[in-house]
């Protein structure tokens, strides 16, 4: 996918705090400030950074916008997995390497041919009072310390082709411990998704230093785990898709969303395309193109929000 040369710890870290104040923008806004600290807080996200593109190139006035749904969280619960999967709707799956169920969710994923990535297990602002279990990378971490528990997990899920955070508020936020976590995804040809619980992320600041294919989330399904709710935050993915012909979401086993997801899947395809995450990604070489914008948005686009399967 993405095979990049190998970059040097070295060279590159003294340099990184200059990064934040004098490194240009490309052209493109910055991400907007997330409204809340909280891993797992429900802001609605501003346009990934110009160094990256959510298209690869126009799109005819009449086509569905694309959105990406990941789920991550997986490695608990296989009946939610077959759920998931029976639904048909093209879902990526993010595995947490450390679940007691993780085998047998693979072997659920795998023999359905979905998506897989790697849910990265990172420290959070609560910890240790919020655990994000085995394997996490922790802020104490000497950088060879954290580029072998990157190793490590991604051992555990050979074909994952991305990876996200889970938790992390507190790394997201720590230079000098993203770098080695950014440096070992890079080299192994994988693209990095912000599942953005912290507003102080230096994610894309750091991605962008090393040239790592990344994205922010742009909302969550189910932060409030109530069927209404994760019903509305499925209205507003439609409402980003439509304004910017792309979406990334993200949901978790629960039974919530699997009930909403399951009883609206017809209402969302007929609205959205569903990508895997992948398609996010363009080569480094033409991942200098803006995000594109739909010059005139879809006949769907203008349906009452409140109308529909649900």
């Amino acid at each position: 996918m993405f095979r990049g040369t190998r970059s040097r710890a070295g060279a590159v870290l003294p340099a990184l705090a200059l990064v934040f104040f004098c490194f240009p923008a490309g052209g493109g806004g910055l991400p907007a400030a997330a409204s809340s600290a909280r891993d797992g807080a429900d802001e609605h996200g501003a346009e990934a950074p110009a160094f990256l593109s959510r298209s690869s190139g126009p799109r005819a006035a009449d086509a569905l916008p694309a959105a990406v749904l990941i789920i991550d969280d997986i490695g608990y619960d296989t009946a939610a997995v077959r759920r998931l999967l029976a639904l048909d709707l093209g879902l990526t799956y993010s595995v947490l390497p450390g679940a007691p169920r993780r085998d047998a969710a693979l072997r659920l994923i795998r023999n359905a041919g979905a998506e897989l990535m790697l849910h990265l297990p990172m420290e959070p602002a609560g910890y240790p009072q919020a655990n994000p279990g085995p394997g996490a990378i922790l802020s104490d971490m000497p950088p060879e310390a954290v580029r072998r528990a990157v190793d490590a997990a991604l051992d555990l899920l050979p074909d994952a082709v991305g990876v996200n955070n889970h938790m992390g508020s507190r790394i997201m936020a720590m230079p000098a411990v993203l770098y080695p976590v950014f440096i070992r995804i890079r080299e192994r040809g994988l693209f990095f998704i912000d599942s953005r619980t912290s507003p102080r992320s230096v994610g894309w600041m750091t991605a962008r230093l090393l040239r790592l294919p990344y994205i922010r989330r742009d909302l969550f399904l189910d932060h409030r785990p109530r069927p209404a709710d994760v019903r509305r935050q499925l209205h507003e993915m439609i409402r980003l898709a439509c304004r910017r012909g792309m979406v990334v979401a993200i949901g978790h086993p629960r039974q919530a969303t699997v009930g909403v997801l399951s009883e609206m899947k017809d209402w969302i395809r007929r609205r959205v395309r569903i990508m895997p995450a992948s398609s996010l990604f363009l080569t480094p070489a033409e991942s200098h193109a803006r995000p594109a914008r739909m010059e005139r948005p879809p006949a769907h686009c203008h349906d009452d929000p409140s109308t529909g399967d649900g």
